[in-house]
């Protein structure tokens, strides 16, 4: 087979030209003169929907017929193997090699976000939802690289593990998805402090920051650190009648230890204080990809 045509019922196989030696019942051959293709067949004289209403060749004589179909050879794709060989470079050779490996993947995938997944993994997931991949794109997105194994691994823990550690967020944000974001906090509708990444960059500069930025807290710790003090405030005003000693002992703890931050913990942070943070995920030539209020 040297090439295939697509009818509306069946595909075609071009076998080769007038001059195989053995032409095989109901393929097609084209003739080196004209480069008019040929139904091949021995009891077939007339053109029919059987034969595609292609003209037919019985190996010696040809039948062309009003129903006939004048294809011409100019309508289909000439190699051989040599030829491939020649004309396939390396850009042609990874175009071939990602089609056929996102064929295996085709599917896009839309991971659920459900109400117990933290803000890390929403994101994520949303983020996925929105750029429109199958598993083949995120294997190739990777960068450094990682294994298919991992990325098939680190995305199937998408649906079971809701509540992401800022080490994996940063992984996918990084090394798979590659996106910038910034990271507001808002009092009512002031903005108080916003984080921006990769650039590492915070919006307050005064001395009364500069402990904070210069210390190595991850950067939840430090955006509730100058939160309570761009807005004075203190322990005692996170205590409410739903909010318990042991809550807000166990915030000062963390924030105070040397473990990152949890997602959960900024969000209860964020209640008690009645504050609000928008997340806005960025593609590279800065439109916004998916955002996260809370």
């Amino acid at each position: 087979m040297i090439g295939i045509v697509p009818g509306t019922t069946k595909t075609y196989e071009i076998d080769g030209d007038f001059h195989c030696p053995t032409p095989i019942e109901g393929k097609l051959y084209y003739d080196p003169k004209t480069g008019r293709l040929y139904y091949f067949s021995t009891h077939e004289t007339r053109s029919s929907p059987s034969t595609g209403y292609y003209p037919i060749w019985d190996g010696t004589h040809t039948y062309l017929s009003k129903f006939s179909n004048e294809k011409y050879f100019d309508d289909c794709v000439k190699m051989d193997l040599d030829n491939l060989c020649h004309t396939i470079g390396p850009a042609m050779a990874d175009s071939i090699r990602y089609n056929q490996r996102r064929t295996e993947y085709q599917e896009l995938l839309k991971p659920e976000i459900i109400n117990e997944d933290n803000f890390f993994t929403q994101i994520v997931k949303g983020c996925i939802c929105a750029m429109d991949v199958t598993m083949v794109d995120l294997f190739d997105l990777a960068s450094p690289k990682l294994t298919h194994e991992q990325i098939e691994t680190m995305y199937s823990s998408l649906s079971k593990i809701t509540l992401m550690r800022m080490d994996k967020w940063l992984i996918w944000m990084n090394s798979i998805l590659h996106k910038a974001f910034t990271f507001g906090v808002y009092k009512d509708d002031a903005l108080v402090v916003q984080y921006d990444y990769p650039q590492n960059r915070y919006s307050v500069s005064d001395a009364s920051c500069q402990e904070i930025l210069s210390s190595q807290d991850d950067f939840l710790k430090k955006l509730i650190k100058i939160t309570m003090v761009k807005t004075n405030l203190n322990k005692s005003d996170l205590r409410s009648d739903t909010t318990d000693e042991y809550t807000i002992n166990n915030l000062m703890t963390s924030l105070n230890g040397n473990k990152p931050l949890s997602a959960q913990l900024f969000s209860r942070f964020m209640d008690m204080a009645n504050y609000s943070y928008l997340i806005t995920i960025l593609n590279e030539d800065g439109s916004v990809l998916f955002t996260f209020k809370d």
